[in-house]
């Protein structure tokens, strides 16, 4: 780890160019630091302003890079819905449960949220109870993830699930863009 970090300060500290954009991003920070103390609404737009600038740039001049990698997300995103993974799957319900626990449990979260947790968790633990109770009474090994695509119940029950957790993850991103947004501009 300290070798990693050696080498990364042998390289910034290499050229003058790399120390020019150290500083960019240093004054950067800085600067949207700055202007997030600050309450007003123009300090709020030159951020956002400065942060949308950045994002241009690092695509127009790596606009091949940019779309390759947006589209191996998407790719890995249809890989994992096509073919997943009993880890996943377990590391999904965890999740849930750890969200249904905390919006039990405390008041971090708005109630659109809680209820929409709610509902999700109810469908993913019925779904995961099937697939439970599916795979005991048929004896199917979930050590190795052939044993989900050669049984088309239990893909079904698996994709089925991911596809609900996309569709609740889709419907919350849309639901704080339209908090923010509605917020924003009242």
């Amino acid at each position: 780890m300290i070798n990693k970090i050696s080498i990364l300060f042998k390289y910034i500290f290499s050229s003058f160019m790399n120390i020019e954009l150290l500083m960019i991003v240093l004054l950067s920070f800085i600067l949207m630091y700055l202007i997030l103390s600050k309450k007003g609404k123009l300090f709020k737009v030159l951020s956002s302003v400065i942060i949308l600038l950045f994002l241009i740039v690092v695509v127009f001049y790596y606009h091949d890079y940019a779309g390759s990698s947006i589209d191996y997300f998407i790719k890995a995103i249809m890989k994992y819905y096509y073919f997943p993974s009993m880890g996943i799957y377990f590391v999904i319900i965890v999740f849930i449960s750890i969200l249904l626990l905390i919006s039990l449990l405390t008041d971090v979260f708005s109630n659109f949220v809680k209820k929409s947790v709610l509902v999700l968790s109810f469908f993913l633990y019925l779904l995961f109870v099937q697939f439970l109770a599916f795979v005991l009474s048929n004896n199917i090994t979930l050590s190795l993830d052939i044993s989900i695509y050669s049984n088309v119940i239990v893909l079904s029950i698996v994709q089925l699930s991911n596809l609900l957790l996309l569709i609740w993850v889709v419907v919350l991103f849309l639901y704080k863009l339209y908090s923010f947004f509605r917020k924003k501009f009242d």
